[in-house]
């Protein structure tokens, strides 16, 4: 009976790991290409950001310390409370994002799955207009990776919390690999603690 309590639990678990994941590298993406130095990250945010609905209330820091947002939003709901980038330049000369540490902290689920349909219709719209085209050879690796989650619901189960860590996290052509996942979760249904690994996208 135990083990049909948490096979539920962790299916869920496992959609939300790569609901995670997912937004980690988008957000990644979307953060990379505005580092280059303080003036320049505000000055591209500043003019970019709306045409994209996203908001925040402070950017700072540069290539060399990290980028820092607080209070980032998407169409006015809250996206994540603080997000931290750092990056290595260097992975560009072998067609490869490296990030060195993504941490997000008190990330929004709601507004994370609305900002990944946004992506994914784009996508799907794109690839209509261009049937031939080819996708994109560019990997991402990061190092490091933090996320934090506010407080929600899903499927009736209320989650009051949720921390995400990954070392060594690679994507490269719409596969991921990880060498260590930790998940910890706090829920009114059980508690759950993840120790896993992932490889070719698939979590073991």
């Amino acid at each position: 009976m135990k083990d049909l309590l948490l096979y539920g639990p962790m299916l869920w678990m496992r959609k939300i790991v790569v609901y995670l994941l997912i937004t980690a590298i988008v957000l990644g993406l979307v953060l990379y290409f505005l580092v280059n130095s303080a003036l320049v990250v505000r000055k591209v945010a500043n003019t970019f950001a709306p045409d994209y609905n996203i908001s925040y209330s402070r950017i700072h820091g540069n290539v060399l310390t990290g980028v820092k947002i607080e209070d980032l939003a998407y169409n006015e709901d809250s996206l994540a409370k603080h997000v931290t980038l750092k990056w290595n330049p260097a992975g560009l000369f072998k067609k490869t994002i490296m990030v060195n540490t993504l941490r997000v902290e008190k990330a929004n689920v709601d507004t994370i799955k609305t900002l990944i349909s946004t992506f994914s219709s784009a996508e799907s719209n794109e690839s209509e207009e261009t049937n031939s085209s080819e996708s994109l050879d560019m990997g991402v690796e990061v190092d490091h990776l933090f996320l934090s989650l506010e407080p929600f619901v899903e499927q009736g189960i209320s989650i009051s919390n949720v921390i995400l860590e990954v070392k060594d996290l690679g994507y490269r052509s719409d596969n991921v690999n990880v060498r260590t996942l930790d998940l910890q979760s706090e829920s009114n249904l059980t508690d759950i603690v993840l120790d896993a690994s992932i490889k070719e996208s698939h979590l073991v």
